[in-house]
């Protein structure tokens, strides 16, 4: 018979034996994937190969080759100060009621955002904010246990590259990581947003041109000139705006090698989108807020596994920009922490879930701060999508003038409201635009 003495120490070795297999109680990092959070400002789906561009992105053309490409995500808003609301909680602007640049409504009150989450869950949690609307201050920081914002505190934020020094921020926060804590880094690149600088590095303008358009104007030099825009004015705009494009590309690049080359990209899982798009010219305007058009709110969504799974495959569906929140969480194997939205994950990594036909709805209620306040923009709109994401349809209600438009061809061109063709359509959608909660002040 064993002695009392050899049962304890063969309790105690049995034991060591099955916390040495299970681990401690706080998850090792290698069993929880690192997530990176890319999100460019004022970048136009249309402005990337993935989602039919003309000209090569660096870093993001890589992560379409190495990820899942998702067709179908449409913003809330046209710009940033709502849509980054919605993706930072997963509410709705009627929910979050964040549309505003200054005062009552420009704060994010929110506490329960995807950063906490995250940092409730254990991980490290770090955000790189360029754009100065988002600075400290204003909510958006929450759940970070770091938010550099110097970048958003310029002097004059409009001008200058700010691109490489984000990624250069990024990267020496994760320095600062402890090497057995899973980690959350949102990076928010500001550069295509205007003035558009013009890039030495690569060459995008047209050297024959002899008008306006130049690098480093200021949004009134460009709102001067919009309406007259001539064609060739318009391809120098967009030839400008697309340096800013590959800049940042570029500087998302040096992110995937760093991460690549320091051994942590096969555990990161990477999620790339924007918060709106920008308008150049094709509708006698230059830049966002104004519309609801395509070009500002359909978003690209890329999604880099880190087991390198389902790469250069395609996701086509009716996707709501509130949905990215839990999608993300899912992703990252959160999924439960947050009841809000739906969570896209299971359909993005195996295509199962596929979403069904859906209405996706977009409003922009903007108030000028500089400006004569009667220049308000308030309208609202509601798309229906089938399955593959295609548009069926989309509504748009000018509140001001009470003005509707229906879109049913893909540039958005050819308003078909007193079609008869379409009528059945139009009272649907005339319906849900009815019957959908809209953001009031």
């Amino acid at each position: 018979m064993a002695s009392p003495t050899s049962s304890i120490q063969a309790a105690l070795a049995a034991v060591c034996l099955i916390l040495s297999a299970c681990g401690s109680e706080k998850p090792q990092a290698v069993e929880r994937p690192h997530v990176l959070l890319i999100v460019v400002d004022t970048l136009r789906a249309d402005a990337l190969p993935a989602y039919g561009g003309a000209r090569p992105v660096p870093g993001i053309d890589r992560l379409a080759a190495e990820g899942v490409t998702v067709d179908g995500l449409v913003a809330c808003t046209s710009w940033t100060v709502p849509s980054m609301a919605t993706l930072f909680t997963g509410l709705s602007p009627a929910e979050h009621r964040v549309m505003r640049m200054v005062g009552a409504g420009s704060n994010l009150l929110e506490t329960r955002t995807l950063a906490s989450a995250f940092r409730d869950q254990g991980y490290a949690t770090g955000c790189i904010m360029s754009n100065f609307l988002l600075a400290q201050g204003k909510g958006f920081e929450e759940g970070y246990d770091f938010y550099d914002d110097r970048l958003a505190r310029r002097p004059d934020p409009h001008r200058g590259i700010t691109s490489p020094e984000v990624t250069d921020r990024g990267l020496a926060w994760l320095d600062q990581v402890p090497a057995d804590q899973p980690w959350f880094l949102t990076l928010h690149y500001f550069d295509p947003h205007t003035s558009y600088e013009d890039h030495p590095e690569v060459d995008y303008l047209d050297p024959a041109y002899t008008g306006w358009v130049r690098g480093g104007l200021s949004d009134p030099e460009y709102k001067a000139q919009q309406a007259l825009a001539t064609a060739a004015d318009q391809a120098q705009l967009r030839a400008l705006y697309d340096e800013e494009v590959w800049a940042v590309g570029h500087a998302i690049e040096r992110v995937l090698q760093a991460l690549e080359d320091r051994g942590a990209l096969k555990n990161t899982l990477v999620v790339f989108t924007a918060d709106h798009g920008e308008e150049l010219a094709e509708r006698g305007y230059i830049g966002h807020t104004r519309t609801l058009h395509f070009e500002q709110i359909e978003l690209p969504l890329i999604v880099r596994f880190p087991d390198g799974s389902a790469a250069g495959e395609r996701r086509a569906g009716a996707m709501a920009q509130q949905d990215v929140y839990a999608t993300v969480l899912g992703l990252a194997g959160l999924g439960g922490v947050e009841e809000r939205g739906v969570s896209r994950a299971a359909w993005i990594r195996t295509e199962a879930d596929s979403p069904a036909a859906g209405l996706l709805f977009a409003e922009v209620d903007f108030v000028p701060v500089k400006d004569d306040p009667a220049r308000r923009i308030l309208k609202r709109s509601v798309e229906k999508r089938d399955a593959t994401g295609a548009r069926i349809g989309k509504l748009v209600l000018d509140r001001k003038s009470g003005e509707e438009s229906l879109w049913v061809d893909a540039g958005e061109r050819v308003n078909r409201l007193v079609d008869p063709q379409h009528a059945a359509l139009l009272t649907e959608l005339r319906e849900a635009l009815a019957a959908h909660i809209w953001y009031s002040p």
